[in-house]
Order: C-alpha cells, then sequence, then structure tokens
C-alpha cells in the first residue's frame, strides 16, 4: 500500500519524479469516474425524480431526511430540535398523498380543505400548527435551503412556538409532470408540558441514534442526489490537489508541466460539473423549478 501511494503520488528517481496519478491515462480515468457519478446520481435520477422515488422506495426515507434538515437548521438559530410525532407525520403523508392524487398545489385544497383539516382528521389537538409545502425538485436539501430563504417559510422552520414535526411526501403529475410533493407540519400540542421536552427529546434521541448513524449515510445519497454527486467531486479534486502540490513542491527542480496540465483539466472539469449541478438543480430544467407555501395558525 505504501509503496502504490508512492508510485502514484511522490516524485521520485522510481517513477522517474512523475506521480502515476497524474499520468494522461490515470487522469482521464478519474474523468471517466467522476462522469458515471454524475450520471448515475445527478443526471438520470433528475430526469425522472418522482419515478427514482417511487423505485427505489425513497418514499419512507425523503420525509426522515427533510426531517432532519429542518432540524439541523433550528440547531444553527440555536433553536431546540423538534421531535418527530406519528400524527403530525401522518397529516403531512395525507396531505401530500391529497395534492398528489388532485394534481394541486396550495394550502386550501379544491374542495375547500385548509391545512388543519389533516390535523383534525389524525386526531392532533395543538396550541399550535404551521405547514410549509414544496413540489418539483431533485435535491432534498434543496427543499430546505429555498424555505430558509423565503421569510414566511423560515418563521415556521425556525419558530420556537413549535415542538413537534411531521413530513410527507407523494409522487403524482403537477402541470402535466410526473412530480414530488413535500408537505412539512410543525405543531405544539395542546396540553404540552415544557418540563417533559428534555426528557422527551433525549429518550427519542437514544433510541433512533444507532439506525440513524447507520442509515445516515445512504439516505442522504439517495435523497439528495446534487449534495452526494458533490462529495464524489470534491473527493477527486482533493486527491488530484494533493497529488499536485506533492508534484510541484517535492521535487521541486522537476517539474513536468504536462502532469500538472493533465490535472488542471480534472480540476476544472470538476468545478464545471459542481457549477453545473447547482444551476440546473435551483434554476432550470429536469423539473427542478421550486415552489413552496406557507401557513401558521393558533387554535383559538
Amino acid at each position: 500500500m505504501i509503496s502504490w501511494l508512492k508510485r502514484h503520488f511522490i516524485p521520485h528517481e522510481g517513477n522517474g519524479h512523475r506521480p502515476h496519478i497524474l499520468h494522461r491515462k490515470n487522469a482521464a480515468q478519474l474523468v471517466g469516474v467522476v462522469l458515471l457519478f454524475e450520471l448515475a446520481l445527478f443526471i438520470l435520477p433528475g430526469l425522472n425524480f418522482a419515478g427514482f422515488v417511487n423505485s427505489l422506495n425513497l418514499g419512507a426515507v425523503l420525509p426522515g431526511v427533510l426531517s432532519t434538515l429542518t432540524n439541523e437548521k433550528r440547531l444553527a438559530e440555536n433553536m431546540p430540535q423538534l421531535l418527530e410525532n406519528p400524527l403530525l407525520m401522518q397529516s403531512a403523508q395525507l396531505k401530500a398523498e391529497d395534492m398528489a392524487t388532485k394534481s394541486y398545489f396550495a394550502h386550501t385544497s379544491p374542495e375547500g380543505k385548509t391545512p388543519w383539516y389533516w390535523l383534525k382528521q389524525v386526531g392532533y389537538s395543538y396550541a399550535y400548527a404551521g405547514e410549509n409545502l414544496a413540489v418539483n425538485f431533485v435535491d432534498s436539501e434543496d427543499v430546505t435551503e429555498a424555505w430558509m430563504n423565503s421569510p414566511t417559510h423560515r418563521a415556521n422552520i425556525v419558530s420556537g412556538a413549535y415542538t413537534e414535526i411531521g413530513t410527507g411526501i407523494a409522487t403524482g403529475v403537477y402541470k402535466g409532470n410526473n412530480a414530488v410533493f413535500v408537505a412539512q407540519v410543525y405543531g405544539r400540542p395542546a396540553l404540552f408540558n415544557p418540563s417533559l421536552l428534555p426528557a422527551a427529546a433525549q429518550k427519542s434521541a437514544g433510541l433512533n441514534r444507532v439506525v440513524q448513524e447507520t442509515t445516515r449515510f445512504f439516505q442522504e445519497a439517495a435523497a439528495s442526489p446534487r449534495r452526494t454527486t458533490d462529495a464524489v467531486l470534491f473527493s477527486v479534486m482533493g486527491i488530484i490537489t494533493l497529488a499536485l502540490l506533492f508534484n510541484i513542491f517535492i521535487k521541486i527542480r522537476h517539474q513536468h508541466p504536462d502532469l500538472i496540465l493533465n490535472g488542471a483539466v480534472v480540476m476544472v472539469v470538476i468545478l464545471a460539473l459542481h457549477i453545473g449541478n447547482g444551476y440546473v438543480s435551483k434554476d432550470h430544467g429536469l423539473e427542478t423549478s421550486f415552489i413552496a407555501y406557507n401557513a401558521s395558525e393558533v387554535e383559538e
């Protein structure tokens, strides 16, 4: 292993002061691997993300990922995490499925059903409640980011009035295209006791910690293809950057412009893909346009 690393990364007499990782053939193979990951993790899922969700059964994964991302934003704002409540999850799922089945996107359904209708359907009695909606996305992180960039949606996410959360997703057709509908519901039970929150939070975290840590990588890889693709891109860029630094500074008198050029080409390809991914994901094409609404209510 050490000899392989030395041969591929460290310029020395044994490799003619030419680290193998920067040879044209190896650089071309790295570009091929990067493009393959790009195709498999971002482009193909993005062409029909709704079908991708169904084929990999991500309906059971995405809600948890989206709830986790919401709690990450709350922690960044020094707000306590929201506990997942089964009734809120059921309510959010019913709302998402209603939008997907009837091909509408609004807080109030065509029949006039408000967000609070679904809470009452599952028997959730609340003192405060709120709802954020989203449709048409290819990366779960983009949903939370878009909500955080909207003052009204951000207010729901970081509100101190809520103590619980539930997220639901459903696939359907929106404006003639396959789409993923998201409903995220926030609530505070009518009989909420603040003194019970730390114990409840601690118990919930303890029970779920092992499962969450075990499945976290795979959940984010499937539910956040752009984030996963970027992780692969920057890992390869880190490898090439390391090789270039070794090549330039370890044997500074033995420079090979062709190797430096090969490494630079790989880095340019990676940067171009990263910029392109962000542009496509947030602004154009592949059913990635993002729409969101929010609502909140205080029980009288």
